[in-house]
């Protein structure tokens, strides 16, 4: 599944943090193949932004860069879909629900 979490990403656990930025790598892919079903299934269920690609893998990479992990794969992307909407509020409930480590990082960031 390709997915944007797009919730500060101090509070994604390692497994999300590089899970993210390995599907934005995907999603670019996807576009550049002309996948436009796959690109539009998930967009209409939330979780891409097409418009927020370039400017969440810097977001990503800076957190990894600060974590201390290598970082080695730039993306040039330009959007010409601006399909999606991601629900960042959603997403930070959902990730706080499935992941004990997310969950941990988000109630150390709230205290």
């Amino acid at each position: 599944m390709t997915r944007m979490w797009c919730v500060d990403p101090e509070l994604l656990c390692r497994q999300h943090l590089l899970g993210e930025h390995k599907e934005l790598h995907q999603l670019v892919g996807h576009v550049r193949a002309g996948n436009t079903n796959a690109i539009h299934g998930h967009a209409e269920r939330g979780q891409i932004d097409t418009s927020r690609v370039s400017a969440r893998h810097r977001t990503l990479v800076a957190e990894m860069e600060r974590r201390g992990y290598n970082h080695n794969s730039p993306l040039e992307y330009d959007d010409s879909l601006n399909v999606g909407n991601v629900d960042e509020s959603a997403n930070l409930v959902e990730l706080r629900e499935r992941c004990v480590d997310c969950q941990d990082r988000i109630d150390s960031a709230n205290h």
